[in-house]
């Protein structure tokens, strides 16, 4: 590393020591040479999730933080308040960076962006023969445009998820960092996406992939797809756009209508089916909280 820390990676983590390995692996192997890594242990308790963390702080390659269990929103600030860089990168422990991440995304700077990030994919052999896997990655590409070129904007980019993004240290000092009253893992990114783009600032898409080490199974798809919704609960409770239960509901059986659309555009009928199923729990997740609030 050289004297002078341009970016600073940050790296929430709880549980999770094979795929974390495989995670410092890929942070601590950039072009870029001119960058730390904070990872932030939120509470992990299990001796391996231990070993992993001491092994690469032992080599000299990460600065390993510790808390009681706060959620990963307490932890990201928890890093970047520590960290030195004039760039602050996120990524999550299940998450696989290419060589050059650091570089692509700290150049993509200009001044007026806030922010510039990339896409969240699986990895390319889960791809070719997991549904989930494949129907994640066809959600994406109906929710967002995903150009070859870099887009900048003040919003509806695929840029803010804390899996694939890098914010400025100055900007994220103005906005207080993310939202620690969110109660789960959901929704705090897009929170700070739109007070970042409300505060005037804009963002920036670039065509960089970050591959994501997910189990894609049945249990992660249900899961995955309850949190986004009470997330998404949370967010517009915060925003001032909560929905009534009768218009969850509306929205949650007219999640059917997106069948024929879905499987026009997929060709697949598995992959079809789970997207519309995927919303259905979107609506189930939020519908939950509305009803808990």
């Amino acid at each position: 590393m050289t004297s002078k820390i341009r970016a600073s990676i940050v790296i929430p983590t709880y549980e999770r020591p094979s795929k974390l390995e495989r995670t410092l692996g890929s942070v601590c192997d950039q072009t870029a040479d001119n960058y730390e890594i904070i990872v932030v242990d939120d509470g992990s308790e299990s001796e391996n999730q231990h070993d992993v963390l001491r092994r690469f702080e032992e080599q000299g390659h990460v600065q390993v933080l510790r808390q009681e269990n706060s959620g990963p929103a307490a932890a990201r600030n928890r890093g970047w308040r520590r960290a030195a860089g004039e760039f602050i990168l996120f990524t999550d422990d299940d998450c696989i960076v290419p060589r050059d991440w650091v570089h692509s995304l700290v150049a993509g700077f200009e001044p007026g962006v806030a922010a510039v990030g990339g896409s969240l994919v699986p990895l390319e052999e889960l791809l070719r023969s997991n549904r989930f896997a494949q129907a994640h990655r066809f959600r994406d590409q109906m929710s967002y445009d995903e150009p070859d070129e870099p887009v900048r904007g003040e919003g509806d980019l695929a840029v803010g998820g804390t899996a694939n993004v890098a914010y400025r240290r100055s900007v994220l000092s103005e906005m207080d960092g993310f939202d620690e009253s969110f109660p789960l893992a959901a929704g705090e990114d897009a929170d700070l996406q739109r007070r970042v783009v409300e505060a005037g600032f804009d963002m920036k898409y670039i065509p960089i992939s970050v591959e994501h080490n997910d189990d894609y199974s049945w249990e992660s798809f249900v899961s995955r797809a309850i949190r986004s919704g009470e997330g998404t609960h949370h967010f517009h409770q915060k925003h001032g756009g909560s929905r009534t239960i009768p218009r969850i509901l509306f929205g949650l059986f007219g999640s059917l209508a997106y069948l024929p659309l879905a499987l026009q555009q997929s060709k697949n009928l598995d992959v079809s089916f789970l997207y519309v199923l995927e919303r259905m729990l979107n609506r189930v997740g939020e519908l939950k909280s509305t009803i808990n609030s």
